[in-house]
């Protein structure tokens, strides 16, 4: 449901309790601004970050790349590829970023790799399936 935020009870029973969504504030308050921007994009990903304990510092200079890439993927092969391949990307990166025991600096560096991969592979599928 938009509009309200779910979490998990404390309760453990696993049941769900609609938590109010902090109020957005005013455009062009200084506390809007976000690595990301003060748009409702920038706000979101800003909100996402702080959720999964994602440093905005290092997520946000890749936003353009993972958009960029899941255009062509829209584009170029399939449109329900998009999501799907940038969920990929982080799954991928992050268990590459794991495995080399990096921190963050190494997270963004993975990501970088697995754009570039996906990249070869959509130009690949363009040349191969082009009309």
């Amino acid at each position: 449901m938009l509009g309200t935020v779910r979490a998990p009870d404390d309760d453990g029973t696993g049941s769900v309790s609609p938590v109010p969504p902090a109020p957005s504030p005013p455009p062009g308050d200084p506390s809007a601004t976000t690595a990301f921007g003060d748009d409702v994009l920038g706000r979101w990903l800003a909100l996402v970050c702080a959720e999964l304990a994602l440093d905005a510092a290092v997520v946000a200079p890749l936003v353009p790349a993972v958009l960029d890439r899941v255009r062509d993927v829209a584009h170029d092969v399939v449109r329900p590829g998009a999501p799907l391949t940038a969920f990929l990307v982080g799954l991928a990166a992050g268990r590459a970023a794991g495995a080399e025991g990096g921190g963050a600096g190494d997270e963004g560096a993975a990501v970088r790799v697995r754009l570039a991969q996906v990249d070869a592979l959509v130009a690949a599928w363009a040349a191969d399936f082009a009309p």
